[in-house]
């Protein structure tokens, strides 16, 4: 072997030599580096694993308060005692809802009222059981009262007890109250934001609540006007939120809209209860496409 060719052999012998020493590297880099994603790996999943935990937690604890809410509040069964032919579309934004129907009978009538409690979610679930026991609460040290009288003191009962003492509170409630005499047909409600909707025979009538609003600052009440109404057998009379006329939707994306909600009563009237319960359910899916639900909706309908 010539002198060229040893020098050329103990060069390649160093870049062998060099080759090993990186490879011996590298190989420890990535050893390290598994270990390390590996326990990152193992970190994440601990973290999935506690968030699942907790969502889990979450979410039985809003299903468990639903339950507790629909205690306080009217369900449709509830309702159907007192009349047969009725439905109520109840579809929060989120499990629980700030709307809420309540009733009690007394004096040989029937109260029931519609509230839609500012806000959605578990706030407007905790108002809205609040309301209902200021509800239940007049209706006990009241021996006679109308809807009228109830909005006025639930109002000043909203006032003493959640703003006189805090600053902070800015929520308010829109109800709609009547009061049913079915042994003479008679029908009284009073609104504060809330309207009644009566349908005889293809005619609609819209009876507009007051402008005021339960619990607003601005807004004291020195009257509620009750509105007497003779009802007779296939009336129909529905109370809503304002969730479904305010809903999104449509080719335009524009609000759903009280007038476009009448048209669709109308439309509907000549339908068994059942019946016009899955078609406003399907006019709403329709209308609001893929858009989010942008609050709590209840509406509720009744057939004299």
């Amino acid at each position: 072997m010539d002198e060229n060719e040893t020098t050329q052999l103990e060069k390649l012998k160093k870049e062998l030599s060099y080759l090993k020493e990186q490879y011996t590297s590298l190989e420890s880099m990535f050893q390290m580096t598994t270990v390390h994603l590996k326990k990152v790996q193992d970190d994440l999943y601990a973290s999935k694993k506690e968030l699942v935990e907790i969502n889990t937690d979450l979410t039985d604890s809003i299903n468990y308060a639903k339950l507790i809410q629909n205690a306080f509040t009217v369900q449709e069964q509830e309702l159907k005692k007192t009349f047969p032919n009725s439905f109520i579309f109840d579809s929060p934004k989120y499990v629980v809802s700030g709307d809420f129907i309540w009733s009690c009978d007394k004096n040989g009538k029937t109260y029931l009222a519609l509230g839609d409690c500012t806000g959605h979610g578990v706030p407007g679930a905790m108002l809205s059981i609040f309301i209902v026991n200021m509800l239940d609460q007049i209706s006990n040290s009241t021996s006679n009262t109308s809807p009228a009288d109830i909005i006025e003191k639930l109002d000043k009962r909203v006032q003493k007890y959640l703003y006189e003492n805090s600053s902070k509170l800015n929520d308010s409630v829109e109800i709609v109250v009547l009061e049913y005499d079915a042994k003479n047909q008679k029908l009284l409600f009073a609104g504060a934001k809330r309207p009644l909707i009566r349908i005889r025979e293809g005619d609609v009538k819209f009876f507009k609540g007051s402008n005021n609003i339960l619990g607003n600052s601005l807004s004291k009440f020195s009257f509620a006007e009750n509105n007497e109404l003779y009802v007779q057998k296939g009336d129909l009379i529905y109370l809503f939120s304002d969730g479904i006329v305010d809903q999104f939707g449509g080719s335009k994306n524009k609000k759903f809209l009280t007038k476009r909600f009448l048209v669709l009563l109308t439309e509907i009237a000549s339908l068994t209860i059942a019946c016009q319960e899955e078609k406003i359910k399907a006019a709403f899916i329709d209308w609001k496409g893929d858009n989010d639900q942008i609050d709590d909706i209840l509406v509720m309908g009744i057939r004299i």
